[in-house]
Order: C-alpha cells, then structure tokens, then sequence
C-alpha cells in the first residue's frame, strides 16, 4: 500500500518541514487505515494505529467544539505556552527535528490548533513575545497540514483561516498585523490557502469594523485568479468601484475582472489611469494588474497607450509571459512605422529581454528618438553576459561621427558601459573599461557626462588611472 508523508514549508525556515510523523494512505476507501508514529514515551499518539479514516473525518469537525476539558488542562496548566516557546525557539534555530516534534503536540487535531487561536485572543503580546511568535508559526503550520491532508482532515484548514479571520477584529493591533501577515503567507498544495473563498469574508471584515478596514487591504492581495461564479464577480465589481482611489484595491479587483472581461475592463481601468494623473502608486497598481492578468495581446496594446517611464516594473512583468515577446515587437513596429508614442516604444523595448542582441543593436541604431535607443542599449547590456564584439558595435554608435557628431545622442553612453561591466567579464569587460575611461578624458563631451562616468568607471580601474585629469577646473586625481 502506497503513502505519502504530510510536508508543509514555513516562511522562512530553510527547505522544507516535514510536520508530523503520520504517514496518509493514498486509498480512499473508507476502511483504511492510517499508521501514525507515536510521540515521545510519555505522549500518546495524535490518533491511535489502524483509525479507519471516517473516525477521522468525524474528528476533524472537532474544530466546530467547544474547549474539551483536554484543551482547557492542557491551557491551565501552562503547557501550551511552555510548547510555544519551544516552537519559536527552534524556529529561530533552523531546528527542524525539534520543531517537527513539538508542532505534532500542538497541531495534531483541529481541537489543539482551536486551543492556540483561543489562547491568543486572551493573552498580553507584551508580555508573552516568544510564545505569540511560536503560535503564529504553529498555526501556519496548521492550516498548511490540513489543507494538503484534506482526506484526513476535511475542511478543517478552511475552518480554522475562517475562525481566525472572525478574531482578527479582537486582537490588539501588533498582534492583528502579525496574524495577517501570518496568513498572507501561508501555502498549500494549490498555492496561497487565502484565496478567492474568503473574498467575501474579508469585506465584511471590512464593513464591519470600517476602523480597522484598512488593516485588512493586504488580506486581499493574494484573491485573484478566475472568477468562479457570478456572486465573485459582483464582490470584484464592487471592490474595483468602492475602492477606485484606493491602489491595493484596485489591482486585486483588477486581477481577476482582467483576466475574464478585458474588454470591458481595460477601458475602465485605463480612464481611471487618466482621471488620476498624479496618483504615482495607484498608476502603478493598474499597470501591474494590466500586465499581469490581461491577455497579453491586449495587455501589450493597453500598456503601451498609457505608458510612462516609470513603468518598469509592470512592463518586466509584461515581458515575463509566454508570448509577450512577440506582441511587444509587432505593437513596437506599428508604432516605429508611424513615429507614434516614444515613451511607449521605450517602454516596449524595455520589455524585450528575451530578444535577438542584432534587434536590439538595430533599435538602438536606427529609432528615431534617442531616448528609444538607449533603452535598447541598456536592454541588451543589462539582461547578462554580453560578446566583446558587441560592445564594440554600442560603442560605436555613441562614438563621433565624421562630421564630428554622435551618430547617437551620448546620454547614457557611461551606463550601458556600466551595464556591461556588471555582467560580462573578460574581453567584453576590458572593452567597457576602456570606454569608460574614454569618456571621462573626452573634452568635447559635457562636464557632467564625464564625471559620471568617472564616478562608475574608478571602481572597476586601479588607483592612478586618472592621473591629471581635468574636468572643467577639477583634478580627477
């Protein structure tokens, strides 16, 4: 007979923790059983040998209970938070043996994990620091267990994310942060466990405790994904209407209406954009949500029309998508055949990582804006590891031309120089140390070009490499 071992991760424990030692039979008949090794002599077992797995099912409601007189000893009698501390304690200490076997004690049962929530909602985080720490790490562990053994434990990890979302409100602030960030964080086997089945219950958190409501925005910024049934879409319809100057709100309900009603949504989503020009972050969480979760043919079309420079971000993760490449190269085309929207071309080509150096050396060369062409420049420089050969071709096109101009505007020449020396080595590298250096001893080139490039250039150049050059009426070295 085939098992599997339950395996849950922690933020921020290196690899991964095994949690439990039972061992979940991969059968679904109601009759099997499941072996699970005892604890320590003087603990009995979380469930005994060969239980049939509806006994199981029937205890993992056990979270719907009151406190069992166990669970009130176990509070009296100051174990709980003796155990608590020992979790923190091996958390800290990257002790995985150790907290693997505390954490069974502790989170064997949907009753015991009910006994921790409950233990937090009376205690002084103030006072009890190490122990609240330990209790939100044993709950993590707890929803994460239970929702990847959902054979053995039903709807128990959905149980307890609902019973601590209900407590939130009556924790005190440090602590409700804690807890929030808590649950942001953890996984099960399909991903983030606060998902699209606890939209509604985070707005009527929100509803209902408008004081604290912001503190809940961050519960929503893992709810997106495909919208499911109709009453999803009138939660994300509302909180797209309701929180239309609020960033956070915006993208997560742009996230999921995106991804199933582009057509109706980009509009509204790109007029929302104009009708806040200077709203820096709420500009920013509407690129983002465009790039991320619209089709990427529309995505590449919309970001373009409402692009800015400061976009960088919502236009590498445009870039990051299957196809992107290719619609960001034909919408750059279009616009370059009309010598329409610079700042869009720019930002498209900023996107471009995954393309050929050769088209990326020929925007460089040939867009007529020059600001297009850097980005070009800095785009192929700044992905990895570049050919000498083509720092030669860059170098050349901000070299003087025969009449005694760049062939390009020289802007920026000492950053795609940069670039290279951050990520090429050998030839290439020496190729951009010696263009560095030709521009910090270039007189036909601005004061300011030439210290800049001085100030990137000394690091990678031993000291006397500058030796009575003058910048103006200042002495490099």
């Amino acid at each position: 007979m085939s098992s599997t071992r339950l395996v849950v991760t922690l933020c921020g424990l290196p690899g991964a923790l095994l949690v439990g030692a039972w061992l979940l039979h991969s059968a679904a008949d109601e009759s099997s059983a499941v072996e699970v090794s005892a604890l320590s002599a003087s603990s009995a077992p979380l469930v005994s040998l060969a239980q049939p797995v509806a006994e199981q099912r029937a205890r993992a409601t056990a979270a719907d209970a009151p406190l069992t007189q166990e669970r009130a000893t176990l509070l009296s009698d100051g174990a709980l938070v003796g155990l608590l501390i020992q979790v923190q304690d091996a958390y800290v200490h990257g002790d995985a043996t150790q907290l693997e076997s505390v954490l069974m004690r502790l989170i064997g049962s949907p009753a015991q994990a009910e006994a921790i929530l409950d233990w937090l909602l009376h205690v002084d985080p103030d006072r009890e620091g190490p122990a609240c720490r330990g209790a939100l790490t044993a709950l993590e562990a707890a929803i994460s267990s239970y929702d990847r053994a959902r054979a053995r434990f039903g709807d128990a990890g959905v149980a307890l994310v609902h019973r601590i979302l209900d407590a939130l409100p009556l924790l005190p602030e440090s602590l409700r942060a804690r807890t929030i960030a808590m649950l942001q964080g953890v996984e099960g086997p399909d991903g983030p466990v606060l998902d699209l089945r606890f939209l509604r219950k985070v707005l009527a958190l929100r509803s209902e405790h408008p004081d604290e409501s912001e503190q809940f925005v961050p519960l929503l910024a893992a709810m997106n994904g495909a919208i499911l049934d109709p009453h999803q879409r009138e939660d994300f319809q509302r909180l797209f209407i309701e929180g239309a100057e609020d960033p956070l709100l915006v993208k997560v309900a742009l996230n999921s209406l995106l991804g199933t009603d582009p057509t109706t949504y980009l509009p509204l989503a790109e007029e929302l954009m104009q009708r806040h020009p200077a709203d820096e972050r709420l500009k920013s969480s509407i690129a983002q949500a465009i790039a991320v979760s619209a089709p990427v043919e529309a995505a590449t079309r919309s970001l373009s029309r409402i692009a800015e420079d400061s976009q960088y971000e919502a236009f590498a993760a445009l870039g990051s998508r299957s196809g992107a490449g290719d619609a960001a190269a034909r919408e750059y085309n279009e616009l370059l055949a009309s010598d329409l929207n610079p700042i869009g071309r720019k930002m498209l080509v900023s996107s471009m990582r995954g393309e050929r150096d050769e088209v990326l050396i020929g925007i460089a060369r040939l867009d007529p804006d020059p600001r297009v062409g850097l980005q070009a420049a800095l785009t192929v420089s700044g992905r990895g590891p570049v050919a000498a050969g083509r720092v030669t071709e860059l170098r050349e096109l901000y070299a003087a031309s025969g009449t005694g101009q760049p062939s390009r505007a020289r802007g920026g020449a000492a950053m795609v120089a940069e670039n290279v020396l951050l990520r090429s080595e050998g030839a290439a590298r020496r190729a951009a140390q010696d263009w560095l250096c030709e521009i910090v001893r270039d007189p036909t080139r601005s004061e300011k070009e030439r210290l800049d490039a001085y100030a990137r250039a000394k690091r990678w150049m031993p000291p006397g490499s500058f030796v009575g050059v003058a910048v103006g009426s200042r002495i490099l070295e």
